[in-house]
């Protein structure tokens, strides 16, 4: 895990905000729905796909493909989806691409959210995505 990630992961817990304990969608409804996760809305062609995908972070892997990955976190501030996809841009070029989808769980996950985009799109995602090339880059030499 990158520095600015595992930093993001540490700001509620210094802070004192038990409102981001990490439970991977544990029973908590998505924010106006009746469902607790997005699993329960998959096609049947990507139900278990990512079964037995263990991340080793706070996100619960939806479905996988070969070019597409998707994971969700629920917790007190948010219910939230990870989207990775791998876009072919022809020549056997690829672009990855990562959208994250959030929910904000109430007025205070709607200010919690606000407080922390910045750090987010200005440290967290950057990192994650030079982490991610990392991978990748290091998997092709082999």
């Amino acid at each position: 895990m990158g520095a600015g990630l595992a930093l993001r992961m540490r700001i509620p817990h210094r802070s004192r905000w038990s409102i981001a304990s990490w439970d991977g969608g544990a029973a908590r409804p998505i924010p106006g729905r009746d469902e607790a996760s997005l699993a329960e809305r998959l096609p049947d062609d990507l139900r278990g796909t990512a079964a037995g995908l263990r991340l080793g972070s706070s996100f619960s892997p939806l479905y996988r493909t070969g070019t597409e990955f998707a994971a969700e976190l629920s917790n007190q501030t948010v219910h939230g989806v990870l989207h990775l996809a791998w876009v072919d841009r022809g020549h056997g070029r690829y672009q990855g691409q990562m959208a994250v989808y959030v929910k904000p769980r109430g007025r205070l996950g709607r200010q919690y959210m606000a407080f922390i985009a910045p750090f987010r799109h200005w440290v967290v995602y950057p990192a994650l995505l030079r982490q991610i090339e990392r991978a990748w880059q290091a998997r092709r030499s082999r």
